[in-house]
């Protein structure tokens, strides 16, 4: 039974006064929902104005709730969930102060700035044992054993995230663990393992991360400076050569991403109050020398590495080599013609790609923040995809590109097809899968097609996201169409 409602209107009457009229009308509210996060309860509270939350912890115990009835469900949720983000973060400073006292917010001893500048790379072969920068094995943790201290709680989830063999520089004490953890378990990075695992080796590699650049000072007595001198030293930073690639110094985008992991883990320290400030404000971000526009391919070029894909598969005499080379192709079309990231595409299983009126579409529901989008597909390449799973005879579930043993396609192997096919189609430029991405949202923006739609096709959650990437309003102005030149 729908229950009766009743609604308040105020008019206003030709001579300009008010009058208020009450109606009951049948109209019912949405129930009630219930959503777990990080084992709390979250209950999403529909009102006449809007939504409100309510917070309830693991035991069941009121813990907070909204001020106000406003917007839609989604967005009580995300406020729910940063309270509930916020009020964990809390407990955990509260219960590392309840052990330990000293700590609180008393202020850092003053730390010595180092004479010489601070190599970034491990300390050379028969130095003396520097014990701030000792480094957990992943592959003893067996032997550890198991402990409810934070310290081996990061270091399992290091195992877990980056392998047996990756080596984790030791956080000073059990307190900074803590955090480190926390930091990593809230907002969308608990969403994202690939979001975590590049954090964590941001913070905490042993080469590269910024623990060890700092020899494992405690996160309250880490001072401007030191996010400063990290921020110089990653521009000389130089990766050795290995089989598949030959030296190389650190990407401007991949120092972006590691002073800016930095930099939200010191913002998370102070504002939960586990730290006295925070010395990563005001140290800005390293610019980008190019734009991801720079990065695109033309339409000429696109339309060339296609063809020469499409003449390699026609090509080929043997018909295994031929549908390897035909799976190369569809992997390059697909990629350019949606836009998709790498990591998307390979996730692709052939239940996510489905015929429609207009041709067909494409779920992608793997991209970043778990956020899901439905991509039109152009017939001819929804029939090209038919024919290849009706070779492969696969299932609903298995995956849409696959490797000669029958496996998930992995994204280095993606990188050699990409970077073969260039090199075949005498594409100079640097090319890898991304450039697929770069180059189709360049090629749309140039072309006129509506910002807002192009933004939502390349799956950003703001359209600045699209300007501050591709756009440029100011390509083919000419100053003679609209000034009067003598």
């Amino acid at each position: 039974m729908i229950p009766n409602t009743q609604v308040q209107v105020e008019l206003r009457l030709p001579d300009q006064s008010y009058r208020m009229l009450t109606r009951v009308v049948s109209f019912p509210l949405p129930p009630e929902m219930k959503i777990s996060h990080r084992d709390w309860t979250i209950v999403i509270m529909p009102s006449w104005y809007g939504f409100g939350w309510r917070v309830l912890d693991e035991s069941g115990a009121a813990a907070g709730e909204s001020s106000e009835h406003v917007g839609d469900a989604d967005y009580a949720l995300e406020n729910a969930q940063r309270k509930v983000d916020r009020l964990l973060a809390e407990r955990v400073a509260r219960e590392f102060q309840a052990g330990n006292p000293s700590r609180g917010h008393k202020a850092p001893a003053p730390v010595t700035p180092p004479s010489m500048p601070v190599s970034l790379a491990p300390p050379a072969a028969g130095m003396t044992e520097n014990k701030s920068l000792a480094t957990i094995q992943t592959s003893s943790l067996a032997q550890v054993g198991e402990s409810d201290g934070a310290m081996e709680k990061l270091a399992h989830l290091a195992r877990e995230l980056l392998g047996e063999r990756f080596q984790l520089t030791r956080p000073a004490n059990e307190g900074d663990a803590a955090v480190i953890l926390d930091w990593l378990r809230s907002g969308t990075k608990a969403e994202s393992p690939k979001t975590q695992r590049e954090y964590l080796r941001d913070v905490c590699g042993p080469t590269t991360g910024f623990l060890t650049f700092v020899g494992a000072k405690p996160l309250a007595a880490v001072s401007r400076q030191d996010v400063q001198n990290y921020r110089d030293a990653l521009k000389s930073v130089v990766i050795p050569a290995t089989a598949r690639r030959a030296e190389h110094s650190l990407a401007a985008s991949s120092q972006i991403r590691m002073l800016a992991s930095v930099k939200g883990l010191l913002t998370h320290a102070n504002a939960i109050g586990y730290a006295p400030f925070n010395p990563g404000k005001g140290v800005a971000l390293p610019s980008l020398p190019e734009s991801k526009r720079d990065k695109a391919l033309s339409q000429s070029q696109s339309m060339k590495m296609l063809v020469t894909a499409q003449a390699r598969a026609e090509a080929t005499e043997t018909e295994k080599r031929a549908r390897t080379r035909r799976r190369d192709y569809l992997l390059n079309k697909l990629l350019y013609l949606t836009g998709g990231r790498i990591s998307e595409v390979l996730a692709l299983r052939w239940s996510h790609i489905y015929a429609t009126d207009k041709g067909g579409e494409m779920k992608i529901i793997h991209g970043k923040g778990r956020k899901e989008r439905v991509i039109s597909l152009p017939e001819e390449l929804l029939e090209a995809l038919r024919e290849m799973r009706a070779d492969r005879r696969a299932g609903d579930e298995d995956f849409v590109f696959t490797s000669q043993k029958g496996g998930r396609l992995s994204v280095s192997q993606a990188w050699r097809i990409v970077n073969a096919l260039a090199g075949e189609a005498n594409v100079t430029k640097k090319v890898s899968p991304h450039t697929w991405r770069h180059s189709i949202a360049t090629q749309l923006l140039d072309a006129g097609a509506p910002l807002h739609k192009v933004s939502s096709f390349l799956g950003h959650s703001d359209p600045k996201i699209t300007v501050k990437a591709y756009y440029s309003e100011s390509e083919g102005l000419k100053v003679e169409d609209f000034i009067e030149v003598e």
